[in-house]
């Protein structure tokens, strides 16, 4: 577990905690935690419309250049379409269509996926579906040393993983169909993420039985407790 990803994740709580007697218990700093863990659950990002070989533009050294937004090296697409999520269909010489499929509309909607606009400018015109693949969760508050003004909450965690997730265990259908290029790129992605990085292949069922263990600062503030900044 890397304490920067932690600090990172303690940063986008903002959530008061405080009671009513102005201290902290179990159920309130499990909650908490856990609505800051949602917040950043690792999930990857899956073009979803028209993409292609000239569909975006950089500047890079005062020069425009083409991004190529080819499906044979994208990772995340890669995944998606290994799991079911999406079909791909040529649109055109160096274009095609990045659809949703049924079972693909049924993830985004169980898990509550809203679809973005692309970071960049786009020619081809395409959403971005930012899909699941776990999120942590505390198993257990293990200890409260109060403080006047800071408390330290001692808690263990896990992994939930998504059915995206599940197939990314070293013998998923997704996990297998990456070549070493993709699960390379993948491990990237999710260790560039803040918070709990999750492991590349999933962790088993006997895997996700064995806790983690961390501890997480609170501020009194005068409207009640935060988690640390």
């Amino acid at each position: 577990m890397r304490k920067a990803g932690f600090l990172l994740l303690w940063a986008v709580a903002v959530g008061v905690i405080g009671c009513s007697q102005g201290t902290l218990d179990r159920k309130t700093t499990t909650n908490t935690i856990n609505e800051a863990f949602s917040k950043q659950r690792e999930r990857i990002p899956v073009r979803v419309g028209r993409i292609g070989l000239h569909c975006e533009t950089r500047i890079e050294s005062g020069k425009t250049e083409d991004q190529a937004l080819d499906p044979k090296f994208d990772t995340a697409g890669t995944m998606a379409h290994a799991a079911g999520y999406v079909d791909v269909v040529p649109d055109g010489e160096g274009f095609w269509k990045v659809n949703l499929t049924d079972t693909g509309r049924a993830f985004v909607e169980a898990y509550h996926v809203v679809p973005e606009p692309p970071p960049v400018s786009s020619h081809c015109g395409y959403q971005v579906y930012s899909l699941p693949l776990a999120t942590a969760h505390v198993t257990e508050v293990t200890g409260i040393v109060p403080g006047e003004s800071t408390s330290s909450v001692e808690f263990s965690w896990n992994w939930t993983l998504t059915y995206l997730g599940i197939a990314l265990r070293a013998d998923g259908k997704v996990y297998t169909a990456l070549n070493e290029v993709h699960r390379r790129s993948l491990v990237d992605w999710l260790t560039f993420n803040p918070g709990p990085i999750l492991p590349v292949p999933a962790p088993s069922d006997e895997d996700l039985k064995v806790p983690h263990h961390d501890t997480a600062q609170f501020v009194k503030y005068d409207d009640g407790w935060r988690l640390k900044k």
